[in-house]
């Protein structure tokens, strides 16, 4: 893998090109695989990565050297956790940062919290938040939710927590209603100069009191 002329990108974090054996091939085939397991951390991770494959010539039908670039796009869904074999709520929601009562409210396709669960089954992390404002700022949302910073990061691999994010980018978040702000930015009388304000450059209005 290499970076190409498309703008392409280098292997995802930890990732590894394995040969596969070919000695049964009757040409000089070579074949590579990437492998790469993404940690919890990684959600929210989207790059293209791009492999040049190149041929020295000769070989079956005694082929032109020549090489090739291909390029695919590695992306990671936010909020989501594939479970891995013998894990358990209570093993997941460590990695999260969160107890399994709050995990196990995230999914309530899960019957009983105690049941071993499938390899592979997925699950839900968090909550999807989307930014109403090109003025927000993570580590504000991040206290408005009552979780850290620290968090906030690791369940989203793209964000800089010294930016604003776009208008309508989106967060993984874990709300914690014991820890979070008793009030919306968006309650009562800041709701109509909130309204305005997603669309502009202006803060939003905090909520009274």
């Amino acid at each position: 893998a290499a970076p190409a002329p498309g703008g392409g990108t280098q292997l995802p974090p930890g990732a590894r090109l394995v040969p596969q054996d070919t000695s049964s091939s009757t040409c000089a085939l070579a074949v590579v695989h990437m492998v790469w397991q993404p940690s919890a951390k990684h959600g929210g991770f989207s790059q293209d990565v791009c492999f040049v494959a190149t041929d020295a010539g000769g070989g079956c039908g005694g082929a032109a050297p020549g090489s090739t670039t291909y390029c695919v796009r590695v992306s990671v869904a936010r909020c989501r956790y594939a479970l891995q074999r013998d894990e358990q709520l209570q093993d997941i929601a460590a990695q999260f940062g969160m107890d399994w009562i709050r995990l196990w409210s995230l999914n309530l396709q899960v019957a009983h919290p105690d049941f071993v669960v499938n390899a592979g089954q997925q699950l839900s992390v968090g909550h999807l938040y989307r930014s109403g404002s090109r003025r927000d700022m993570p580590d504000a949302i991040a206290r408005r939710m009552g979780m850290s910073a620290e968090l906030l990061r690791d369940l989203n691999f793209d964000v800089d927590l010294s930016a604003p994010l776009e208008l309508g980018q989106e967060l993984c978040v874990v709300p914690d209603s014991c820890r979070g702000a008793a009030r919306s930015a968006l309650s009562s009388i800041g709701f109509a100069a909130n309204v305005a304000a997603a669309g502009s450059n202006q803060n939003p209005v905090p909520a009274a009191g």
